[in-house]
């Protein structure tokens, strides 16, 4: 497996971390003049930001109008039951997709 610039394009984050840490750390830079380090630096915030554009897209395809800054999150219901439905949609895709946990303090129904 090797790390190239068209793997940006693949949601399969530990595919692009196991990739990134493959690659020789002391090799010339790219043909885009990075090497290793710079490619590495901010990598986890990276790929975490991947995680949620996926999450993201999830929410928009059911229907749900998510607000997200970070890894902060606000879903508008108009009833409770919606705001359970919403909630448990979130979780399937956090927890059960993407391999996240939602802490249970962290989410609130008000």
């Amino acid at each position: 497996m090797r790390f190239t610039s068209l793997l940006h394009h693949i949601y399969a984050v530990d595919m692009l971390r196991e990739a990134y840490f493959s690659l020789a750390r002391r090799a010339a830079p790219g043909v885009d003049g990075e090497t290793w380090r710079h490619y590495g630096e901010g990598l986890e915030e990276h790929l975490q930001d991947l995680y949620l554009h996926v999450f993201d897209e999830k929410m928009a395809a059911a229907g749900l109008a998510l607000t997200r800054f970070a890894d902060d999150w606000v879903i508008i219901c108009k009833t409770r039951r919606d705001a359970e439905g919403a909630l448990t949609s979130a979780r399937a895709v956090l927890e059960g997709e993407l391999g996240l946990r939602v802490h249970p303090e962290d989410a609130q129904r008000l």
